[in-house]
C-alpha cells in the first residue's frame, strides 16, 4: 500500500522539527525579498521611463528653441526683402510717367516677383532675381535700383547690365570703363572697344577701337602693395573662332574729370563728366576766361546729372528764348527753358558726343545743335533722355524713377533714339599711338573750316580737386 514516489515528493512532510520550521521561515523571507526586488525594479523602470520622457521633452523644447533661433534671421531677411521690394514696386507704380508702363502689367509683375524676393537670402540675390528683372520689363532709361554697397565691378553679379546703349564694362569698385586701358561700351547689340588708352597694356597688345568683345573675364591677382588684375578677352573675328588675349594691369578708378586744354589752332577743349554745381561753376568760369575763342565741349563721357545745373550752363551758351523741350509727367508738363540773364557766349562752339553721352548731356547737345548750329562730332549718343527723381530704399539702396517723358518742342523723343552726330568720327589705334584725337580734329575742322591734324595740347587750367 505504499504511495507512489511522485506523490511523496509532491507533498511536503511536516514533522515538526526545528529544521523544517526554519525552512518555512526562510521560504517566506525569500518570497518577501523577491517581491521587494520586483517592486524596486518596477519603480526604477518607472523612474527611468519618467526621466527619459523628461529628457525627450527637454530635447524637443531645445530643438524648437534652436529651430526658432535659426529661423529668426531668415524671417528678418524675408521681412527686409519684402519691405525693399514693396517700396520699389509702389514708388514706380505711383510715379512712373507712363500709366501703362509701356504695356507691362505692373500688378502681375508684383505677383510674379514678390515670392522670389521673399525667398532671397542675400541682397545680391534679391536684386538679381526679383527687382531687376521686374524693372527691366519697362525697358526705359532712368528706372534703376542699386542695392547697398553695390559697386561697379566687372564679373560682380551685383552689377546690372541691361544691354542698353552706352553701358560700360567696369574694372573694379568705383571704376568705370578702364579695363586696363580699354573703354568697352555697349552699342545696343554688342560690347565694343570704344577707346584705348595710349601706352596701356591693351594698346601694347594691339587691341584697336571698334573691335567686338565676345566675352571677358577678370581675375584678381595677389599683389603685395597694390591690386592687380588679369583680363582675359575673346575678340570676335570674321571666321567665328575668336581671338583670345590676356594681360595683367593695375586698375585705375574712374574720376569725374574737369580739364581745359588749348590746341595750336586756338580752340579750347573743355571737358567735364557730370552736371553738378561744382562742375558747372567751373565750366562757367572757363567760358568767362576765354571769351570769345572757339570752344569744343567734350561730353563724350558725360552721362548727365542735375537738370537744373545743365540749364544754368545752357543759359550761358544759348540765345534768349531757346526752349529745349518739355518734360511730360502724369500730372504736370514742365517746360525746360534756360533763363538767360545776359548775353550768350559769343564764340563758336562744337560738341564731342558718343554712346556714353547721356541724359542732360544729350539735352545740351541738342540745344547747341538747334540754336547755335554747333557741329556734333563723334558717334550717336546713348538715347537716355527722361527726367527722373530719386528715392532711398529701406536697405540703404537707391531707386531712380523716370517721372517725365522728354520731348523736343516739335514733339520728338530722344529716348531710345539719341542724337546722331553731324560729323561722324572715331579713334583709330594708329592715331592713338601718334597721340592724336581724331574726334577733336573732326570737330576743329567743322568749327574752323580747315583740316587740323596737330594734336599737341597745352594744359593751362588744371582740374579742380574733388569729383
Amino acid at each position: 500500500g505504499a504511495l507512489p514516489r511522485a506523490d511523496i515528493d509532491a507533498r511536503p512532510v511536516d514533522d515538526g522539527s526545528p529544521r523544517r520550521k526554519l525552512g518555512r521561515g526562510m521560504d517566506k523571507s525569500v518570497t518577501r525579498v523577491g517581491l521587494d526586488r520586483r517592486r524596486g525594479i518596477s519603480s526604477l523602470a518607472a523612474a527611468i521611463a519618467t526621466l527619459c520622457i523628461a529628457l525627450v521633452a527637454v530635447a524637443s523644447a531645445t530643438a524648437v528653441i534652436l529651430f526658432r533661433q535659426a529661423e529668426e534671421p531668415a524671417r528678418k531677411i524675408a521681412a527686409t526683402n519684402a519691405e525693399v521690394f514693396d517700396r520699389v514696386w509702389s514708388v514706380i507704380a505711383r510715379n512712373y510717367y507712363d500709366v501703362t508702363f509701356g504695356g507691362v502689367d505692373w500688378e502681375a509683375s508684383r505677383e510674379q516677383y514678390r515670392p522670389i524676393a521673399l525667398a532671397a537670402r542675400h541682397p545680391t540675390q534679391l536684386y538679381n532675381d526679383a527687382i531687376w528683372p521686374m524693372i527691366d520689363q519697362i525697358n526705359t532709361s532712368h528706372v534703376e535700383a542699386v542695392g547697398p554697397g553695390m559697386n561697379a565691378s566687372i564679373g560682380d553679379p551685383a552689377i546690372h547690365f541691361t544691354g542698353r546703349r552706352g553701358e560700360a564694362l567696369a574694372d573694379y569698385a568705383g571704376g568705370v570703363g578702364d579695363l586696363g586701358g580699354l573703354t568697352v561700351v555697349h552699342d545696343g547689340k554688342h560690347w565694343i572697344v570704344y577707346d584705348v588708352r595710349r601706352d596701356s597694356e591693351a594698346e601694347k597688345l594691339g587691341i584697336a577701337p571698334g573691335r567686338v568683345v565676345a566675352s571677358s573675364r577678370v581675375d584678381t591677382l595677389n599683389a603685395a602693395h597694390s591690386p592687380r588684375f588679369r583680363a582675359t578677352l575673346v575678340l570676335a573675328t570674321k571666321d567665328g573662332e575668336g581671338e583670345k588675349l590676356a594681360y595683367e594691369y593695375t586698375p585705375r578708378p574712374r574720376l569725374f574729370l574737369r580739364t581745359r586744354r588749348i590746341r595750336p589752332s586756338g580752340a579750347y577743349v573743355i571737358r567735364f563728366d557730370v552736371f553738378d554745381k561744382l562742375s558747372v561753376d567751373w565750366a562757367l568760369l572757363q567760358l568767362s576766361d576765354i571769351d570769345p575763342a572757339p570752344v569744343i565741349l567734350d561730353l563724350r563721357t558725360n552721362r548727365g546729372g542735375n537738370i537744373g545745373q545743365m540749364l544754368r550752363l545752357a543759359a550761358a551758351l544759348l540765345p534768349d528764348d531757346a526752349p529745349l523741350g518739355k518734360s511730360i509727367g502724369r500730372v504736370l508738363t514742365v517746360p525746360l527753358r534756360p533763363r538767360n540773364d545776359g548775353e550768350a557766349y559769343p564764340g563758336p562752339v562744337a560738341v564731342l558726343i558718343g554712346p556714353q553721352t547721356a541724359s542732360a548731356g544729350e539735352l545740351l547737345s541738342y540745344g547747341l545743335k538747334k540754336y547755335r548750329k554747333a557741329p556734333l562730332a563723334g558717334d550717336r549718343t546713348a538715347g537716355a533722355v527722361l527726367t527722373a527723381r530719386y528715392w532711398k530704399l529701406p536697405d540703404g539702396g537707391q531707386l531712380s524713377v523716370a517721372t517725365g517723358n522728354f520731348t523736343t518742342m516739335d514733339g520728338k523723343r530722344l529716348e531710345g533714339v539719341g542724337l546722331a552726330p553731324t560729323v561722324r568720327a572715331a579713334p583709330t589705334l594708329e592715331a592713338i599711338r601718334e597721340g592724336r584725337d581724331l574726334v577733336i580734329e573732326a570737330a576743329e575742322e567743322a568749327l574752323l573750316g580747315a583740316p587740323v591734324q596737330d594734336d599737341i595740347l597745352m594744359s593751362i587750367a588744371p582740374p579742380l580737386s574733388g569729383r
